[in-house]
């Protein structure tokens, strides 16, 4: 008889090829460089998150089912943490390929979200708002520790979210940018987030290559390895500095490839979101326009035929579209 979780396994493969990935890869450098081109993958075109974490999700949930697999289970109750995209993602697709989903959110996520979550039926829990992100974390800890039967996906430590960027972004875009007639990229940038598109995407480009420039994007306001305990200032959305020492697995072993760090404040991201916006008319997320930023910073430095890539996340969230009226 067959696995039930095969059933599910081949269904997220067809719902990844009709709605996660294939996203576009643009120019967006300024009329008038005087550097490198600049070109960004627009990641709000996944279609289940509307952001890069349909990305994350689909691979980390791909392997947790073929590990069930491997291991003879028939079924899967899934508990992950997260902030936004990620958290509906898999909400959205606990729901179309029934599998339970335990979703820890910190503890300053609006009630409002909360709800969306439980639409799609899964069971909703969240971190001390005190700790932040971090908190939410740490939540996710104790029930792992605490109750049977769950697969933690544990985004930070999992090797399934660089592997899913590695074999997914990077390929799409190699194939992209032999389609532009664009023979080599020189630098490559995003935020670091829980770690996995930075690295997945730098480890499948490289192999092109060789000479990649890494550069990484933090918060100003809670940094990467930060030894500082977390706090409730708002940064950037979905950039990964957690506090405590705390760094992403994927990312410290990849240290000495890092060429260099940039930390932008929140204020900074927004004034780079409202220049993007009076030039296209486009709203993109805070981690987006800091990414774009320090793309910027790194093309200045280079030649008019070199290339600096990066990418857009996301579109701009509610707390970012209510404040940016400051800027515009």
């Amino acid at each position: 008889m067959k696995n039930p979780l095969e059933s599910k396994l081949e269904r997220l493969d067809e719902i990844a090829a009709d709605f996660i990935g294939n996203t576009p890869l643009i120019e967006v450098s300024d009329e008038n460089r005087e550097g490198a081109r600049i070109l960004a993958k627009l990641e709000w075109h996944n279609l289940i998150s509307l952001s890069v974490k349909d990305r994350t999700v689909h691979g980390m949930l791909r392997a947790a089912i073929k590990e069930a697999i491997n291991k003879e289970k028939d079924s899967l109750h899934i508990l992950e943490y997260g902030g936004g995209s990620l958290a509906i993602g898999l909400a959205i697709l606990g729901k179309l390929l029934d599998i339970p989903m335990t979703l820890v959110l910190p503890g300053f996520v609006p009630e409002d979200f909360s709800k969306q979550l439980t639409l799609y039926g899964a069971r909703v829990l969240k971190g001390d708002p005190e700790r932040n992100f971090l908190g939410a974390i740490e939540k996710a800890q104790e029930i792992a520790r605490e109750e049977e039967g769950l697969t933690f996906l544990h985004q930070h430590r999992n090797p399934a979210n660089p592997k899913a960027f590695e074999t997914g972004m990077a390929v799409e875009t190699l194939s992209q940018l032999d389609q532009m007639g664009i023979d080599s990229v020189d630098a490559w940038t995003a935020a670091i987030g829980s770690g996995g598109t930075l690295i997945g995407v730098y480890n499948g480009l490289v192999k092109k290559y060789p000479s990649l420039a890494l550069y990484c994007i933090t918060p100003k306001e809670m940094p990467y390895g930060t030894s500082q305990a977390p706090t409730t200032k708002p940064k950037l959305w979905g950039s990964g500095g957690t506090g405590c020492g705390i760094k992403q697995r994927c990312v410290e072993t990849m240290e000495e490839k890092i060429t260099g760090h940039f930390y932008y404040a929140l204020e900074e991201a927004y004034h780079g979101m409202a220049e993007y916006y009076k030039k296209t008319g486009v709203l993109i997320g805070s981690s987006s326009a800091a990414n774009l930023l320090a793309a910027k910073t790194i093309a200045k430095d280079l030649d008019k035929d070199k290339v600096v890539l990066t990418v857009f996340p996301a579109l701009a969230v509610t707390r970012d579209t209510e404040n940016l009226k400051d800027y515009l």
